[in-house]
């Protein structure tokens, strides 16, 4: 494979095992560790079983995650809840223009447009055993965002 199409993996963690109680330490801790992002999952209890947070966490835990020089560590926002169309402008405005959004292709067709109007970068959430099979329209949804995130 050329040197061109080979990325260097990102370190994205997730904060979903933190623990809640301290959870602005543990973004600082991430912080401070290196990482290249960091991963919200958000979960409404119906499109998966469990509940997590919304845009006002997220938010509110913004300020946390910077490095010891002050600069931000973009934000990974993975939506998993449905309807999704609805949610996307509150992260939007919960975040800053550096976040990315990852939806699962199945959940919106309007999503991507509608992420990147409200200045969002935007990831597919692709499950690996449909990556090389997935039908056309997904596979263009799939190249127009800024980055994947296999499931």
């Amino acid at each position: 494979m050329p040197d061109s199409l080979v990325k260097q993996p990102l370190i994205v963690p997730s904060v979903l095992p933190a623990d809640f109680a301290r959870i602005g330490e543990e973004v600082r801790e991430l912080c401070a560790a290196g990482v290249d992002r960091i991963q919200w999952d958000v979960m409404d209890g119906v499109f998966v079983p469990n509940l997590t947070f919304g845009p006002m966490v997220c938010q509110a835990l913004r300020k946390h995650a910077a490095r010891a020089d002050g600069t931000q560590v973009p934000i990974d926002v993975h939506l998993m809840v449905e309807p999704v169309d609805a949610l996307i402008p509150m992260f939007a405005k919960a975040g800053d223009r550096a976040q990315r959004l990852a939806i699962f292709l199945a959940l919106s067709r309007d999503w991507l447009q509608r992420a990147t109007q409200l200045g969002l970068r935007t990831a597919a959430v692709v499950p690996d055993c449909l990556l090389l099979d997935a039908p056309a329209d997904a596979r263009v949804q799939i190249s127009e965002c800024d980055g994947r995130l296999l499931a």
